[in-house]
């Protein structure tokens, strides 16, 4: 990133408050920077533990609601007063308990917000063309610079011809991303899992990849197998696959 990384710019990453660009630059400072990492981490613990105690003080309020309807209601059993202060009480009580039922919901993201949250498309790798095939080459040069160029549709056009005209298996991985990109992760699914059937290079990458392919699709179960298998592993991914699983 152009500016330096401090505690307010990583609690507006935490609070989702950075524009496209600034997220796109702090999750790559993010992934190679396994400090930043554990900072990071940190405070999403500290943020988390807020909430905690947050919660914690809405039920002992409703505890001492709750003595209070009783001391209440015997010192007044014989007035109009014990037909309604027990009940508005009661009232009060279904209202925290409510409002503590959304704010536990507001910090549970959906599989689609987790993916949201942290796909970021791989970064296209240097590519220095070989002139012995001039028409697949230039095929390529195409896909790649579309990709580069965030123009993923036209990607996904030109790397499906690839496909169909080559074996080169690293079209798959980038399709994939290209996929996600479109909104496409059934296909997603499909181009990454084709990837790790021929390529172990990108493996890991192609994991995480995998594993927001599932988030986006909804399918939970299988997103925690994959990201289950990162969060084990001595990768720069193993953190975040693991405050993913947090959240399934």
């Amino acid at each position: 990133m152009n500016n330096p990384i401090d505690d307010s710019t990583i609690q507006r990453y935490l609070d989702d408050d950075m524009s496209g660009v600034e997220k796109a630059e702090f999750e790559a400072a993010l992934s190679s920077n396994i400090e930043l990492q554990r900072v990071v981490a940190e405070y999403r613990n500290l943020s988390e533990g807020i909430l905690f105690q947050k919660r914690r003080a809405m039920w002992s309020k409703i505890q001492d609601m709750e003595a209070e309807a009783e001391r209440t209601s015997l010192q007044n059993n014989r007035t109009n007063l014990t037909n309604w202060l027990p009940w508005s009480i009661a009232a009060a009580i279904a209202l925290l308990i409510v409002g503590g039922i959304l704010l536990w919901n507001e910090q549970q993201p959906t599989s689609q917000e987790l993916f949201a949250d942290n796909f970021s498309p791989y970064p296209a790798l240097a590519y220095a063309p070989d002139r012995s095939d001039t028409l697949t080459e230039s095929l390529k040069e195409q896909a790649y610079r579309a990709y580069s160029n965030e123009n993923y549709s036209q990607a996904v056009s030109f790397f499906e011809q690839m496909i169909a005209e080559e074996n080169d298996t690293l079209t798959w991985f980038y399709l994939g991303n290209a996929y996600l990109e479109n909104d496409e992760p059934p296909k997603a699914i499909n181009a990454l899992n084709k990837f790790l059937e021929y390529d172990t290079e990108l493996k890991t990458q192609a994991q995480w990849y995998l594993g927001l392919a599932y988030l986006s699709a909804g399918d939970t179960e299988k997103a925690k197998g994959v990201l289950d298998q990162l969060s084990k592993s001595n990768t720069s991914y193993a953190e975040n696959a693991k405050e993913i699983i947090l959240h399934l």
